[in-house]
């Protein structure tokens, strides 16, 4: 399996050209199809914004399959864990892609009730899929929205995976939320194992999976034998609060985190449940949280400097 090194990104360490390069080097590789999967996809810089959606549209003018699933909801509030991204990613995309070759596929707002995973729904993906099922198939993943702040005010990271067989539990999702226009029902048993080149890796996709994903984090961490570093935006599952809380008692391995502090705060101040207030209280005597600047609902469009990574290492297993 090809890994390419991984891109962190922290606030004001990088220009906004890291990733623009990386990511036209990855659309500019594609021979068959470019599937991408956003949250948020609103680029402002006007030179990056040229590159990326001319490298696009010419893929696309080339015979390339180019297809973009971003989220576009109506969400009546904001809930625990939510990512307070402003709206205009709709806007974005059809100023710059209508009545051109490339494809795209609003992923509306929709309450799910079978996974039990608390807050509104998202289609929260960060993905770009390169020649999907074939033997030179990529997938460019991470923590990384498409905006000029994910790219230079966020710590993030970006990471790029070459494998057919990778690809292919990628474009089961890909084509679920394509066809249905909805993050409900999508990801169900889209789950499984890949090795190659000595790694195993274990995928699986939300919210079908969220249950197994809670589970299989949870235990991991209970399973920890000698540390445990998280970077995480919030923490507010369940299942890996508690387990956290009993590994920070017990105190038998090692435990470094970090959050972002305004929206673990706001996360914490929207909770009835007192057993996990007190579980967060804890996370904060021992974590570092980032001050970034407190998302302001009369003002979306301003800096969004959040600690935003999603990752956690537990002994030598990456989550």
């Amino acid at each position: 399996m090809g890994i390419r090194k991984p891109i962190f990104l922290i606030d004001g360490g990088q220009s906004i050209q890291v990733v623009t390069d990386t990511l036209v080097k990855f659309i500019n590789g594609a021979k068959r199809s470019l599937h991408i999967a956003i949250f948020d996809f609103r680029l402002g810089d006007p030179a990056t914004v040229r590159r990326i959606t001319g490298a696009l549209k010419a893929k696309a003018a080339a015979g390339v399959d180019v297809k973009i699933a971003y989220d576009h909801r109506n969400a009546p509030k904001f809930g625990p864990g939510d990512d307070p991204a402003p709206h205009g990613t709709h806007v974005f995309l059809h100023g710059h892609f209508a009545g051109t070759s490339v494809k795209l596929q609003p992923v509306g707002w929709t309450e799910v009730h079978f996974e039990g995973i608390a807050g509104s729904k998202l289609m929260h993906n960060k993905y770009v899929i390169r020649d999907g099922h074939s033997v030179d198939a990529a997938v460019l993943m991470g923590s990384a929205n498409f905006t000029d702040d994910a790219w230079t005010h966020q710590e993030n990271n970006i990471l790029i995976l070459e494998s057919a067989a990778l690809s292919a539990f990628y474009e089961t999702d890909f084509q679920e939320l394509w066809a249905g226009g909805k993050v409900a029902g999508t990801g169900v048993n889209d789950f499984g194992k890949v090795t190659r080149d000595g790694l195993n890796l274990d995928v699986a996709f939300s919210p079908g999976e969220g249950r197994r994903i809670d589970h299989e984090i949870a235990n991991l961490i209970l399973d920890a034998r000698e540390s445990i570093h998280i970077a995480s935006m919030v923490i507010t599952s369940d299942a890996i609060l508690q387990a956290l809380s009993q590994v920070l008692r017990a105190g038998r391995v090692t435990v470094r985190g970090i959050f972002d502090g305004p929206e673990m705060h706001s996360s914490k101040s929207q909770m009835r449940s007192a057993v996990k207030i007190a579980e967060i209280d804890l996370l904060e005597k021992h974590f570092i949280a980032k001050h970034s600047t407190p998302y302001d609902t009369k003002h979306p469009e301003g800096l969004h400097d959040f600690m935003h990574n999603k990752t956690i290492v537990v002994d030598d297993a990456l989550i």
